[in-house]
């Protein structure tokens, strides 16, 4: 199982398969007889699912933004 992001798309791939040349749709027969000689395969990949979204991780920036200020803490009294 694995994520790709293209753009702002994330698609969730599995099944993974390696095959010839000459099993993929939109090849010439040569090209393929070609690529297949030179020991070229191609990796298949099944999408079962697809959604709006990114991969990234909020970055340092990010989580110190989302801390609270120390405006918003100034009035808070430490207890013991």
């Amino acid at each position: 199982h694995c994520r790709l992001q293209v753009g702002e798309t994330i698609h969730e791939l599995d099944e993974p398969r390696l095959v010839s040349p000459a099993q993929v749709q939109g090849l010439s027969p040569t090209a393929a007889g070609v690529m297949d000689w030179l020991g070229f395969r191609y990796l298949l990949l099944r999408q079962f699912s697809e959604h709006a979204g990114s991969l990234a991780e909020p970055g340092l920036e990010t989580l110190i933004e989302s801390l609270p200020s120390e405006a918003d803490t100034a009035d808070l009294v430490p207890t013991a």
